[in-house]
């Protein structure tokens, strides 16, 4: 795992003390344990971010495309975030929050595979390194499109299903809509004759 916490400075207000009790934590001290369980039992987002582990995941895989690059690592971010939105994370369900993070993750990794299969064929490298390249691709795709498809079933399943009677209804009423059409096209063949 990475050596900087998931936990961004701004997001808690963590005072000295808690945040030498969370170090001690870290570093595997007992006495730490009992102090630490009543911190996270009183600030839950403490918990919530630290643990986080599809927040860790991101974190590694942007340090591992961007490297020292801040503007790509950023943009990324942000085209993560964009991702996010367009597949309607803040209004999903629990289950389809979890299943949007995992296409976010997915798109990362599977782009970043076909940008690394790239740079490798331009600087000509060789066939194993390619190879193993590729089959990561192929590996990234296919999980990209499995979280896809589990999203879109996922979101079928929790549409509700139109009862008999509305069917019905529908039917009929476009039924009289293509009736009234039709005679108001009599009706305007008449008077044009």
């Amino acid at each position: 795992m990475p050596t900087h916490s998931p936990v961004e400075p701004e997001v808690l207000a963590l005072t000295s003390e808690m945040k030498c009790l969370v170090e001690r934590a870290e570093q595997g001290d007992q006495t730490a344990l009992e102090p630490l369980r009543k911190l996270l039992a009183d600030m839950p987002a403490l918990w919530r971010h630290y643990g986080d582990l599809a927040a860790w995941a991101e974190r590694a895989w942007l340090d591992l495309v961007s490297g020292h690059n801040l503007c790509l690592r950023e943009s990324l971010v942000r085209q993560l975030q964009q991702l996010r939105d367009d597949l309607g994370l803040t209004t999903s369900s629990p289950l389809e929050k979890l299943l949007i993070q995992r296409v976010s993750s997915s798109w990362l990794m599977a782009n970043y595979a076909d940008a690394h299969l790239a740079q490798l064929r331009a600087a000509s490298a060789g066939a194993t390194q390619i190879r193993v390249v590729e089959n990561f691709g192929v590996k990234a795709h296919n999980r990209y499109l499995a979280a896809i498809r589990q999203l879109a079933q996922v979101r079928k399943l929790l549409t509700p299903t139109k009862s008999p009677i509305e069917i019905a209804t529908r039917m009929g009423e476009r039924r009289s809509a293509r009736v009234a059409r039709s005679r108001n096209q009599e009706v305007a063949i008449g008077v044009e004759n």
